[in-house]
């Protein structure tokens, strides 16, 4: 999800959103194939260098949940 200044305007009636650009979500059925995702080869060469285009890791915040 990208939040631009125009979308900001349209939620600041008194409502906290968040201070960054931009959110992702991942779901994943367990922990075992974040883990394998995290480990494949594509991953590791294609989608890992794409994503130190756009995240900046030092002010990534990541929650979890199950």
């Amino acid at each position: 999800m990208h939040l631009s200044p125009d979308s900001r305007k349209l939620l600041n009636g008194g409502v906290d959103i968040f201070t960054c650009d931009g959110i992702t979500e991942v779901v994943v059925p367990s922990f075992d194939v974040w883990d394998a995702m995290m480990e494949d080869p594509y991953y590791e060469s294609v989608i890992a260098p794409d994503e130190k285009t756009f995240v900046d890791g030092k002010k990534m915040v990541v929650g979890v949940g199950t």
